[in-house]
């Protein structure tokens, strides 16, 4: 008999070496994610309620007229949106840092409930979030209220054309999404 020319391994045995290499594999990289690539810090908050002088250089840039609320974030009236709708749009002063870079986030609440959004609405939102260019829709608890809330995360450091894309594709989006779940311009 010819032992040369058999199999060393089974189709069985190699299919499972297959298996454990694929689970390996998967593992070494659900390690990384979580111990280090995944890492997200903060950057130290900032203890006054003056804007990030990045985000304030930006907004001068683009002659936009805001606000700075009581946690030092820009608040802008975005308005001329569809049917002479208006928009509240909110850029965070505060940002976070991830695998390196700072983002902050720019965003709007789309609508607000007294009780949780159905599952249907959730479900809606959630297939919706596919179709953005841009952004999302997240549900937070907000106040006393559920609120549905459009976001983008753009660096902290964007120069003023990409945090004005942001602002308008918030402000739009957000407008959209109220408009489905609220049926009128409340915010």
């Amino acid at each position: 008999m010819d032992t040369q020319n058999q199999p060393r391994f089974t189709k069985g045995q190699l299919i499972k070496a297959a298996y454990l290499v694929t689970l390996l594999a998967a593992f070494a990289v659900a390690i990384y994610i979580f111990v280090g690539f995944g890492k997200e810090t903060r950057v130290e908050a900032r203890t006054d309620s003056r804007l990030d002088p990045r985000l304030e250089a930006a907004l001068k840039t683009l002659e936009l007229t805001y606000k700075v609320d009581v946690d030092g974030d820009a608040k802008l009236l975005i308005s001329g949106l569809d049917n002479d709708r208006s928009q509240v749009v909110f850029v965070n002063t505060k940002s976070a840092a991830f695998t390196g870079h700072e983002f902050r986030k720019v965003w709007s609440v789309a609508c607000l409930s007294e009780t949780p959004f159905s599952e249907a609405k959730v479900r809606s939102m959630l297939n919706e979030n596919a179709e953005y260019k841009i952004g999302f829709v997240s549900t937070v608890k907000w106040n006393a209220e559920f609120a549905a809330i459009y976001a983008v995360q753009i660096p902290s450091d964007a120069e003023a054309q990409l945090l004005k894309t942001a602002i308008i594709a918030t402000a739009k989006s957000a407008d959209e999404v109220e408009q489905k779940l609220c049926g009128k311009d409340v915010l």
